[in-house]
């Protein structure tokens, strides 16, 4: 098994405890052939998840590792993980609701991903950037020669995209 192999385990496995603990949703890995979701209405041709409510939330880190982490969620999925999260009607739903229940959702990645990466290492995560309508707005890695990570889900129909981008600290 190759290090890009494990980290992407780590990573996979990281979302589904966070979508299933958190937020109490089940993620499936979608690919090309997964016939719950139209991937050409929803993915881009860059593999970008587009649509007008949708957000990204984008968070750096920095240890003996550093990178960068996008989740790109699509509207229906952020309003069911505000529902989930708070315990809330779809009609009490606010944006600020919709934006702190994302940039949780991002915080909890990665901090869960890390501690799985290096237990013993101490990482520094940025404050989360949220923004609406994520198909415009790339993943701008720290250097995207290095290992590059691209995983999509879906659960209810709904995306999620995930980006991650990292190098060794030494490069």
């Amino acid at each position: 098994m190759t290090v890009d192999t494990k980290i992407e385990e780590m990573l996979i496995e990281a979302i589904f405890e966070v979508f299933e603990k958190m937020f109490y949703l089940s993620l499936e890995p979608l690919n090309a052939d997964h016939k719950g979701c139209d991937i050409a209405a929803i993915i881009g041709l860059d593999g970008s998840v587009r649509g007008e409510d949708d957000i990204a939330v984008t968070i750096n880190f920095d240890g003996s590792v550093r990178g960068e982490g996008q989740i790109s969620l699509s509207g229906g999925l952020t309003e069911m993980m505000a529902q989930n999260m708070l315990s809330l009607d779809a009609c009490e739903i606010t944006e600020k609701d919709i934006e702190d229940c994302s940039k949780e959702a991002a915080n909890m990645i990665w901090g869960n991903f890390l501690r799985k990466f290096n237990a013993d290492e101490a990482f520094n995560l940025s404050i989360p950037i949220f923004r609406r309508s994520p198909g415009a707005i790339p993943c701008q890695g720290p250097d995207l020669q290095n290992p590059m990570f691209r995983l999509n889900f879906v659960s209810n129909g709904e995306c999620l995209e995930v980006i991650m981008t990292m190098s060794d600290r030494n490069r």
